[in-house]
């Protein structure tokens, strides 16, 4: 019937909005991760991954200080307001989190 029909274009059209607003979202994370350098892209993944400074500084080979520096310089570029978000962040970067970026 007639409401049926347009509450289903009206889903359809939330739905629609929702995607575009998440790839929005993905492409913006996108531009700021390619602002990173090389190091400040390795420093972020091994944050990511649960590593602590002192871990990252022992693989990078540099100082804990230097990976605290690198690592605010990530979440500043990143625009994180935390070590989550910047995860939330990466996995939406790798595809890793399905509900962010094909939200239903």
């Amino acid at each position: 019937d007639h409401d049926m029909l347009i509450a289903d274009i009206r889903e359809a059209l939330n739905r629609d909005q929702r995607a575009r607003e998440a790839r929005i979202e993905s492409e913006a994370i996108a531009e700021r991760a390619r602002r990173l350098t090389p190091r400040e892209r390795s420093v972020m993944e091994l944050a990511i991954e649960g590593h602590s400074n002192r871990a990252i500084a022992e693989l990078l080979g540099i100082s804990i200080r230097t990976v605290e520096n690198y690592r605010a310089a990530v979440i500043q570029k990143m625009e994180a307001a935390s070590t989550i978000h910047l995860v939330r962040m990466a996995l939406q970067l790798t595809g890793g989190d399905k509900n962010q970026a094909n939200p239903e």
